[in-house]
This record gives C-alpha cells, structure tokens and sequence, in this order.
C-alpha cells in the first residue's frame, strides 16, 4: 500500500471500544494505540509518517480524542459507510453503489472495508464515478 502511494492510518491494535478502554485506565489506551505502531515498525521497517486515527467502530470519547491528540494523532471520522465489515453479510454491488452514489458529497470521508467482495468488485466503477464529478480523491 504505502509502495502505492497511499497513507495507513492507526485504527488501534486490537480493534476494542476506546471509550472502555479510557475508562478502565488511560495506559490501555496509550498502549493499544503503540501496539499499532509497533506492528506498523514491524511490517515496514519504519514508523508512520502521517499520524491519522479512526476509532473501532467509531466509537469514542472526548477524553480519548484527547488522549489521541496528545499522542499527535488527527482523529478522522467518516461522512459515508456501509455495513460491509462483514463478509457474509453484503449488499450487492447494485445497491451499494446506490448508496455510495446518493451518499457522497465533494469533500467526503467514505469508509470501505477490504474484506468486502462487493467493495472489491465495485471499486474501479466508484472511482471512476467520483472522477466523473470532476472529484479528485485525496488524502484528508
């Protein structure tokens, strides 16, 4: 990916809620977001340099956007997502690029996971829709 071109952002180590993960003890957190780093150091060779982070599930608090800014980490969230995080349960390809479609605007943070066929078989058609909005697609 980074090879690509393309930018990895933390999403934490072991995918657990950060709001209970803050309120059992801060260090959880601390530790789970240098877990990531760490594995990031492993797989590369280096360590990230771009300091993004989405929280699993989306699911946060003030005290954890604190936390992560803190760490130097700009929290990112997402204006367009599909429940496609589980690979038995997809939509077709039709419907989720009529979702897609009615959802994004310029300037949209979209969120698609990679263990989706479907994503994987409509991915080309997206891009190509969003260049046809004279969009260009970029890093936040």
């Amino acid at each position: 990916m980074l090879a690509k071109g393309h930018e990895v952002g933390n999403h934490s180590d072991i995918h657990s809620d950060s709001v209970d993960l803050m309120e059992q003890s801060p260090q959880l957190v601390y530790d789970d977001m240098v877990g990531w780093e760490e594995l990031y150091h492993d797989a590369t060779g280096s360590y990230p340099s771009t300091w993004f982070y989405r929280a699993p599930s989306g699911i946060y608090s003030e005290r954890t956007l604190t936390l992560v800014q803190w760490m130097g980490y700009q929290s990112e969230f997402w204006e367009v997502a599909l429940d496609d995080w589980n690979p038995q349960k997809q939509m077709t390809p039709e419907a989720t690029m009529h979702v897609l479609k009615r959802d994004t605007k310029p300037g949209s943070i979209v969120l698609l996971h990679c263990v989706s066929s479907t994503n994987i078989k409509i991915l080309q058609e997206y891009i190509d829709w969003i260049h046809a909005q004279s969009w260009t697609i970029a890093t936040p």
